[in-house]
């Protein structure tokens, strides 16, 4: 949802220099807006400030990114540019400095998006590479590097970057992308918003998320959006060395707030699938919607899904009475994988906030106050340990603590926005939240450091980052904390 103004810098006044304001020079600033303005009717974006090297390869339009790495499996997606759209590249991976081999299947997700899977590889490191066909077309190879996921353990470290709401169409610059491959995460995961559907045009509205009309209309309008931000340059090294994982939220799903009834649902649906690689889905996930979820040493991770089976409003925006989020079948499915899990850290990611307790905005404690206290009572009845929740949407990063209840707390990290055009700021009042530990406003990402010991023995770091790549403050504090892996866990 959108709910915090865009920041815009301090344009000066002309009444300040009135020599400059002779009929000449209001004759050339009139040519120059004239000039400004036939530029922007071109396109329904403003000029993105990053710029593609020379040298990106002509036959690729996007990727290749890195998709689910697990044990012994890699995903790799890309797109070919229109003009190689009938080419047949090869995708080829070397594991530990073997020999190239091909790709056991490659998936064609339509309009020129593939997504290439080798199996019963690893483990150790690898590099995988989508090269043009012909002799000597290894040359003109790009190439990804990363770890295999390590087996499921009772220990390990992980690291783990995430972020949601990427606006990037709209403000024409990314720089937190690129502070995130600095911190070598293990994953990264996309909680939703991870690029907007807008009007689009040329007028005033180009882009509003509320109109009638817009990208969400249809799929290919969709996929157009989504490629857009895959194409940014800032993003090029997180895609290629970090394997990422995403859900979505209402404005990479359809219009803004857009629930269960939203009519192209099953369009939005093909469009998502066609630029991420998550993994397949486990047994028992709802067949609908893109809810996952995948195991990476000592973490499990549930990617839920907000959107597809939403229903808490009627048509007149009243709340109703068995309000739902997740709906019932995606909850049988949480808390059954839950049960069977026994992975130290369990982390679950929300498009919107769970345990936030405010009422701005979308989320729980807002529409489905039912639901989460249903959720809530099951973790603590079946002294579910170790959960963390990381979640977007808000236009803000904070920290939220719940608890204790028989020694375990819970935690929800928020990180939001990757880019909104946002300044480093304190949250505004009216977004007040019992369970904030710390917050704060400005463009920036999460990043969450897992490092588990023993049976409740261990630590995890909160961190948010910003545009800057430094961590920034809710007054005097700075928006980082280390807890005690132990405090996730209940008395036994």
């Amino acid at each position: 949802m959108d709910l915090i103004p865009t920041d815009s810098a301090d344009q000066g006044s002309r009444s300040l220099f009135p020599a400059l304001w002779s009929a000449g020079m209001r004759t050339l600033l009139g040519i120059v807006c004239c000039c400004v303005a036939s530029l922007l009717s071109c396109s329904d974006e403003y000029p993105h400030v990053e710029a593609r090297s020379a040298d990106f390869p002509p036959w690729l339009d996007a990727g290749p990114m890195l998709g689910h790495v697990g044990t012994d499996e890699v995903r790799l997606w890309y797109r070919l540019a229109p003009s190689a759209a009938e080419a047949a590249p090869r995708a080829e991976i070397s594991v530990d400095g073997g020999p190239f081999v091909a790709a056991s299947e490659v998936l064609d997700r339509g309009d020129s998006c593939r997504i290439a899977i080798f199996r019963k590889v690893g483990p150790g490191s690898f590099v995988a590479r989508v090269a043009p066909s012909g002799e000597g077309s290894s040359a003109a190879s790009v190439t990804v590097s990363g770890k295999f996921a390590p087996a499921p353990s009772d220990t390990g470290r992980v690291v783990v970057a995430f972020g949601s709401c990427s606006r990037d169409s709209e403000f024409g610059r990314t720089p937190v992308f690129a502070h995130i491959p600095t911190h070598a995460p293990d994953l990264m995961v996309w909680a939703g918003d991870n690029s907007y559907f807008v009007h689009g045009g040329t007028g005033p509205t180009r882009f509003s998320t509320t109109t009638k009309d817009g990208d969400w209309d249809s799929r290919e309008k969709m996929l157009a959006r989504h490629l857009q931000t895959r194409r940014l340059p800032s993003l090029e090294k997180v895609l290629r060395s970090v394997p990422s994982y995403a859900t979505w939220d209402d404005h990479d799903y359809g219009a803004n707030d857009a629930d269960a009834r939203f009519v192209h649902k099953e369009a939005a649906l093909e469009a998502f699938s066609q630029v991420w690689a998550n993994p397949d889905k486990p047994e028992g996930a709802p067949r609908e919607g893109v809810a996952t979820s995948f195991r990476h040493g000592p973490v499990e991770c549930w990617l839920l899904d907000g959107r597809w089976f939403k229903r808490t409003r009627d048509e007149k925006k009243r709340l109703l009475p068995d309000a739902t989020i997740w709906g019932a079948e995606q909850v049988a499915w949480l808390e059954a994988s839950l049960l069977a899990s026994d992975a130290p850290v369990k982390l679950i990611v929300s498009g919107t906030q769970i345990f936030e307790e405010g009422f701005v905005g979308e989320g729980h404690w807002q529409e489905a106050k039912q639901e989460r206290a249903r959720f809530e009572a099951f973790l603590r009845e079946k002294r579910i340990d170790g959960v963390i929740v990381l979640s977007g949407d808000r236009h803000h990063h904070e920290l939220m603590k719940v608890g204790p209840v028989d020694g375990a707390f819970i935690y929800e990290f928020t990180s939001s926005p990757f880019q909104y055009g946002q300044k480093v700021g304190p949250i505004p009042k009216e977004r007040g939240n019992k369970t904030r530990i710390w917050g704060t406003r400005g463009n920036g990402f999460g990043l969450v450091t897992i490092d588990i010991k023993g049976p409740r023995s261990g630590s995890i770091r909160f961190d948010v980052f910003g545009e800057d790549g430094a961590t920034p403050k809710d007054a005097a504090t700075p928006c980082t904390a280390t807890i005690r892996f132990e405090e996730l866990c209940y008395d036994r």
